[in-house]
């Protein structure tokens, strides 16, 4: 090989470095845009995303949830108390059952009578 061709490599070889160190730089170039315009704006909407979770489910937890144990607590003292008033309204439906019953009794009776007589 002789001096020319390895000039001629050599000068081959810098425009490919050169041309290598362009890209490299367009590459980064890049890469900042995309963090400054995708990766920093996406990381921001999830933190801020994070915290609107966690009020959601804040506000479920100890306002909702909270509503309904105390409705439930309400219900079971209201529990305690209708016993008591189911079984004087249960007494006064079988008293009138049994009124009924008896007033059946009756009409099947006279019905019988006036079939026989």
């Amino acid at each position: 090989m002789d001096r020319d061709d390895g000039a001629s490599l050599l000068v081959a070889f810098r425009g490919l470095q050169a041309e290598s160190m362009k890209q490299g730089e367009a590459h980064l170039s890049i890469a900042n845009e995309l963090e400054n315009l995708v990766a920093d704006p996406f990381e921001s909407w999830a933190d801020r995303h994070a915290a609107r979770i966690a009020d959601s489910k804040a506000l479920l937890l100890d306002g909702f949830l909270g509503t309904y144990e105390e409705a439930v607590s309400d219900v079971s003292g209201n529990i305690a108390i209708v016993p008591v008033d189911v079984s004087h309204l249960q007494d006064t439906t079988q008293m009138a059952s049994g009124e009924q019953a008896e007033g059946d009794l009756l009409q099947q009776s006279a019905q019988g009578r006036r079939s026989r007589g």
